[in-house]
């Protein structure tokens, strides 16, 4: 799944691509429709024993990553349902559990003979935080019913949401010491390049967790300041925050624009945004949407250029949320092209209890 609409149209070019591919090549056997499914899985390993062909990995004896268990057309070239529950059936009968990560789609729990449990979330962003331990807690509790019991999670890809919920066990189970760890473990598990877990924010998030294992954190309100854009790329002269979270009310929207003053820690130029005290409170997701100057042939253009998801409860004691250019999601991150312009980009977020 995509980021934004840009990357999802996209996204759906390639899928219907996929699905004309594959459409061809069921008249070519099993080797040309598992050529398909390797190319779909691009850098994840596969499990291919016993007959099987599935984007499916053992993280640990117990601990399964897979792709989603999909029919019709788009089963030819993912990981077809059939297939899934074969391999259940014949590896692992009466001893596993399937958890569905994936907030845009869902199946028939029985199927799988009703050994399926949903904690949604959606695509390319974290969990709500206060989810990740019981959905660790959950499976901890079916993992030491018996010692052959087995959890596969899932998502669409089985890479990303898959993976925070995967290294978040890894850390409850005891099975890695730290959040730096257990992404290593999953990444070399996995992928074939032990890039595992990518998104930034999601990172981010597996590191709230294991900061905060074995405790309890208590939930903080604060309220936003004044948020700075350190080195905005040229050409852009206001700004606009949106914030929203489930844990306070409606999206807030911040305004501001470049400023005359540099930034006191850098020097560098910066875009300040007035906080307005909006109050926030739990996971908060942070995108910035960036306008660019009309020129000579063209208005006024807005520019998504970067996003965060972040959690109150783990502001720093400073209060102020601070991001470099290589702890945010998208924008920056992706624009190869443009990545010297964005090198010292940051943001920062101030906040006040």
């Amino acid at each position: 799944g995509g980021g934004g609409s840009h990357s999802h149209g996209n996204s759906q070019g390639t899928q219907k691509s996929l699905s004309l591919r594959a459409s061809s090549a069921l008249g070519g056997g099993m080797g040309n429709i598992n050529l398909i499914r390797r190319m779909v899985s691009k850098n994840k390993r596969r499990f291919e024993e016993d007959g099987f062909s599935l984007d499916l990995t053992y993280v640990t004896p117990q601990i399964i990553a897979m792709g989603f268990p999909s029919d019709g057309v788009e089963g030819s070239f993912r990981n077809n349902v059939k297939d899934v529950y074969r391999f259940f059936e014949t590896r692992h009968p009466d001893s596993y559990l399937i958890i569905n990560l994936c907030s845009e789609r869902i199946y028939d729990p029985s199927i799988f003979h009703n050994r399926v449990e949903f904690w949604p979330f959606d695509d390319h962003q974290p969990p709500p935080f206060e989810m990740m331990r019981p959905i660790c807690t959950r499976i901890q509790a079916y993992l030491e019913e018996k010692d052959d019991n087995v959890v596969a999670i899932h998502c669409k890809a089985g890479k990303g949401r898959t993976g925070v919920v995967t290294v978040a066990l890894l850390l409850q189970l005891g099975i890695c010491g730290t959040a730096d760890e257990a992404l290593s473990c999953y990444g070399q598990c996995r992928t074939v390049d032990g890039e595992g877990v990518t998104v930034k924010s999601q990172r981010r998030y597996c590191r709230y967790f294991a900061q905060n294992l074995c405790m309890v954190r208590p939930m903080v309100q604060v309220s936003i300041t004044q948020i700075n854009i350190i080195n905005p790329p040229a050409g852009y002269s206001h700004a606009m925050c949106r914030l929203a979270g489930p844990g306070f009310g409606k999206e807030g929207v911040l305004q501001g624009s470049v400023s005359s003053q540099k930034h006191p820690g850098t020097g560098l130029p910066q875009l300040v945004i007035d906080g307005c005290d909006l109050m926030i409170r739990g996971d908060v997701h942070f995108k910035l949407i960036a306008t660019k100057a009309a020129g000579m042939f063209r208005g006024e253009t807005e520019e998504s250029l970067c996003s965060a998801w972040f959690h109150t409860s783990f502001l720093p004691d400073n209060g102020v949320q601070c991001f470099s250019v290589d702890e945010l999601d998208g924008g920056p991150i992706k624009d190869k092209a443009r990545r010297g312009v964005f090198k010292s980009f940051a943001g920062e977020i101030h906040t006040k209890l």
